[in-house]
């Protein structure tokens, strides 16, 4: 629930779901022409090394939960493929400041009942 409450905020759509959430940012990642981690010469025999020293970082102390290994690799993995999707969407942002208004208010009467 919480991730569609974001994914709301995202697209501006009352109805948007989770996954509509992840789809909005890697639009708004092709419209920004955010940078894969290959493309910063990130190599996969690589990953081992920077999952090792994640693990022992002390920003990883504030993540709710542990990452595993594999869990990691994963993530490096996804982060290191070439950029897709069409932007769709993201170019339009949350709506309108009035739309962003009236959804911060809904949140707080849903919060407060």
């Amino acid at each position: 629930a919480r991730y569609d409450e974001i994914a709301q905020l995202l697209t501006g759509k009352a109805t948007a779901q989770a996954a509509d959430g992840v789809t909005w940012v890697q639009g708004l990642c092709a419209v920004l022409k955010v940078p894969s981690l290959a493309e910063f010469g990130l190599k996969e025999q690589d990953f081992p090394t920077i999952v090792a020293k994640s693990q022992r970082s002390s920003s990883m102390k504030g993540n709710p939960i542990e990452l595993t290994e594999d869990e990691l690799l994963e993530i490096l993995k996804k982060a290191n493929l070439p950029r897709r999707g069409s932007g769709r969407d993201a170019s339009q942002g949350a709506g309108t400041a009035a739309d962003r208004k009236q959804r911060t208010e809904d949140r707080k009467q849903r919060t407060e009942n």
